[in-house]
């Protein structure tokens, strides 16, 4: 009698089964399940003129190196790659502007620890130029890695790598596709990411430089990179955003239209802790999964946002979203039930344009804003203390 309630059961099922499978599947009330997948650029299948350009630099002249002096140190100087000879002096150190006759802020700062504040605890600040071997003055990003060296990218000549002591300068002479730098990052294996205006992303190792040069996969005016959390690198360029596995050498593009962005300005990028990306606009702010394409939420103003022009977006060693906007910042605060808080009132009109926001490793947060930055203190959903540099 089992056996019988056995097969009984066997051709249930498979009945069943067929009915479902010839059965017309609901229409899905998500519209982006009717978007094409994002396109998947492999760089080892690419035609050799669109591969990525390798520049060994022991074939190339060596990169420009400047010694500073110190003071005491005989006088020096040296030769610009355009020919002029340029003396050099000892930097001065400086008294930040900001902490002139603010004695007890001087002390707070040294008690705190907050950063390096020299002898006597009085934060003082070098300032380098091209009289110092600085390759230009004019500056569009920078960064410090492992090592603690400065990787200072120029509007103009290239890359300057300080150590303290010299001044290395990088080039097109020297291996870099352009001169124009955009956006430089270390990823975690220590490796330097140079994102460029006209000729895309450039990875150097110490030992070379690797240009990813795609039209199809990578816009080449690169605005930002960013490392995620596994390891691949979001690339935001004026046309488009990229997700570039380095380990694959794959470029993976995502398209906005998916999101509903076809007519929006991305401004910028940040990748939560979750692996959701957050996509500032010039119209709000979209979160977004992007291993299968949907759209999470969407913030304008008409939800919460201060201002709906996205400058700047930052995730804290909490979870949180800072949304930096021209009117003020937001929070959105994950660990508050996803809360949406704004800071604006308190602060003067040149401080509320906030351009970028950075965390140390004391949990406050700067925002650096028109006038100045802002050192503040999260706790419980509300700011509790700035300070004015």
């Amino acid at each position: 009698m089992k056996r019988y309630s056995l097969i009984y059961l066997y051709v249930l099922l498979a009945l069943v089964s067929c009915d479902t499978g010839n059965r017309t599947p609901p229409i899905s009330q998500n519209p982006v399940s009717s978007f094409a997948p994002p396109l998947i650029t492999r760089i080892a299948e690419l035609p050799d003129s669109l591969k990525p350009v390798i520049t060994d630099l022991s074939k190339k002249p060596k990169p420009q190196q400047i010694l500073i002096p110190r003071q005491g140190d005989p006088a020096k100087s040296y030769t610009t790659p355009d020919g002029h000879i340029i003396e050099l002096k000892p930097p001065v150190k400086k008294l930040l502007p900001a902490f002139a006759n603010r004695k007890e802020e001087i002390d707070q700062l040294k008690e705190e620890k907050s950063f390096d504040s020299g002898k006597g605890g009085q934060p003082f600040y070098f300032n380098y130029t091209t009289d110092d071997g600085l390759a230009m003055n004019q500056i569009r990003c920078a960064t410090t890695d492992q090592r603690g060296h400065l990787w200072i990218g120029t509007w103009g000549q290239g890359v300057s790598r300080f150590d303290g002591r010299h001044f290395t300068n990088f080039s097109v002479a020297n291996g870099l596709p352009a001169n124009l730098i955009s956006s430089i990052l270390e990823d975690r294996a220590g490796r330097i990411w140079i994102g460029t205006d006209g000729r895309g992303v450039c990875r150097y190792d110490g030992l070379e430089f690797t240009t990813i040069d795609i039209d199809k996969g990578l816009s080449n005016s690169v605005v930002d990179i960013k490392e995620g959390r596994s390891g691949k690198l979001w690339v935001l360029t004026r046309a488009s955003m990229a997700m570039l596995d380095p380990e694959q050498n794959q470029v993976r593009l995502l398209d906005k239209q998916v999101y509903g962005l076809q007519n929006s300005t991305i401004t910028c990028l940040q990748e939560d802790k979750t692996g959701q990306l957050w996509i500032g606009t010039t119209e709000g702010v979209v979160c977004v999964d992007p291993l299968t394409n949907r759209k999470i939420k969407g913030l304008t103003v008409a939800n919460g946002l201060v201002d709906n022009h996205i400058n700047e977006l930052y995730e804290d060693i909490q979870g949180n979203i800072w949304i930096a906007t021209e009117h003020g910042i937001n929070c959105y605060l994950l660990s508050d039930h996803e809360k949406m808080a704004h800071y604006t009132s308190q602060y003067p009109a040149g401080d509320q344009n906030v351009q970028t926001i950075q965390e140390d490793d004391k949990g406050n947060l700067w925002f650096g804003t028109d006038i100045g930055a802002v050192q503040c203190s999260l706790v419980n959903g509300a700011i509790e203390k700035k300070r004015p540099i």
